[in-house]
């Protein structure tokens, strides 16, 4: 039971309160810790309103400790993965989307001309800028899923490895000139498979 209160994140006053407001009158925060710790045992009827409160059930309450931490973990697990595979599945859909929009926009601005939404033609003069984000476009046209989930791999190796140590250090902050050079050479080592995005 403190394992379940705990992890969402109840405090056992916050917990008294709400099997109060769910029908258990004569409860107390003593209760609640002799419960807790064994020297109580909780009675059908206020096993049912505690599990309803911590939304559970009798028999998830009443299971052996490390047996109901695994099945925690693996539930919470489960979850996460869940989460993380349809995030991804919105991703894959996002770069077939913009891949295409990029792809539309690169030939238009390769031909020197522009079609507006009211059909109208404009010529496009070639300025640097332009021809930057014409060759950033190239390359992003080689982003592949394949790719990504290489890069992927790899990302996740690294953050995982023995040697991997999070700091709390302030990051350095690129300037936007840094940023695209960083991206161009992303990009670039992302369609050869060499690195990360």
């Amino acid at each position: 039971m403190k394992r379940l209160r705990e992890m969402r994140g109840m405090s056992k006053a916050e917990l008294v309160r709400a099997l109060t407001d769910a029908g258990w009158t004569n409860v107390h925060q003593t209760t609640v810790t002799r419960i807790e710790n064994g020297e109580r045992p909780a009675r059908i009827g206020e096993a049912r309103v505690i599990a309803a409160v911590l939304e559970t059930t009798v028999g998830k309450l009443i299971r052996e400790p490390v047996q109901a931490a695994i099945e925690d973990d693996l539930e919470r697990s489960n979850e996460g993965l869940r989460n993380s595979y349809n995030k991804i599945i919105e991703g894959v859909v996002g770069v077939l989307h913009w891949r295409e929009s990029v792809e539309r926009a690169l030939g238009q601005a390769s031909s020197g001309v522009w079609v507006d939404e009211n059909g109208t033609v404009h010529d496009v003069p070639m300025t640097p800028r332009l021809r930057q984000l014409i060759h950033r476009a190239e390359l992003l046209g080689g982003y592949s899923i394949e790719a990504a989930e290489q890069n992927g791999r790899k990302m996740f190796a690294s953050t995982h490895s023995k040697d991997h140590v999070d700091t709390d250090e302030e990051e350095y902050q690129y300037s936007e000139d840094e940023i695209d050079a960083l991206v161009d050479m992303g990009i670039e080592s992302a369609i050869q498979g060499e690195g990360f995005l």
